[in-house]
């Protein structure tokens, strides 16, 4: 059988026929369908459904009523709680026109990436649009603070210094915080005088 809508509503119904003196009621608000009834027992029973699916989310029987009401009324809950968080998610990944961007042209930030060695590369915003951030690669420097061995560095980098052409990032969007994706490792803003650390093999 294919997995049509109309496929669906009709598996729907087989399992509705399985109750007796069925009663089957739809819950918009959680977009739900919830039947009830008793089984070929005799047994209070409950079987529910929730979007466009053919197969029940439950399908219970019950010492008595009370405890199917009281189980009915838990799901209802759930999933009303479910429907919230995912609409107060969805509301989060959207960047709302009051959010600022954090990014401004002159800006400096680094990419912090490597397995067994921590390889930093420094980028300097250009431009911004509503929607990307523009960077170019910059030089960067050792500093004279010690790491503490001899494969690894403080670094710092070296602004208006060049060496590549502009590279154009989207920006993305987390709980109303805008941040840009590199291949490898993450991204941060580098502060005034902060000493970013770099290590290397031989």
């Amino acid at each position: 059988m294919k997995n049509t809508a109309e496929n669906r509503l009709q598996q729907r119904e087989i399992y509705f026929s399985v109750l007796r003196n069925a009663e089957i009621k739809e819950y918009p608000e959680i977009n739900a369908v919830i039947g009830t009834g008793n089984d070929t027992k005799g047994r209070p029973s409950a079987i529910g459904f929730t979007g466009t699916k053919g197969k029940p989310d439950f399908y219970y029987y019950f010492k008595d009523e009370t405890r199917r009401e009281t189980y009915i009324n838990k799901f209802i809950e759930e999933q009303k709680q479910k429907l919230e968080y995912k609409a107060e998610r969805q509301a989060k990944k959207q960047a709302p026109a009051i959010h600022v961007l954090p990014y401004k042209p002159g800006d400096i930030i680094y990419n912090s990436w490597g397995y067994d060695q921590t390889n930093v590369d420094f980028y300097q915003v250009t431009r911004c649009t509503k929607a990307s951030v523009f960077i170019r690669p910059i030089k960067a420097e050792y500093s004279d603070r010690s790491a503490g061995c001899d494969m690894a560095a403080y670094v710092t980098p070296l602004k208006n210094e060049f060496t590549g052409e502009e590279i154009r990032k989207k920006i993305q969007w987390y709980e109303g915080n805008a941040y840009i994706k590199f291949e490898f490792g993450g991204c941060s803003r580098w502060q005034e005088g902060q000493e970013i650390y770099c290590s290397w093999y031989a």
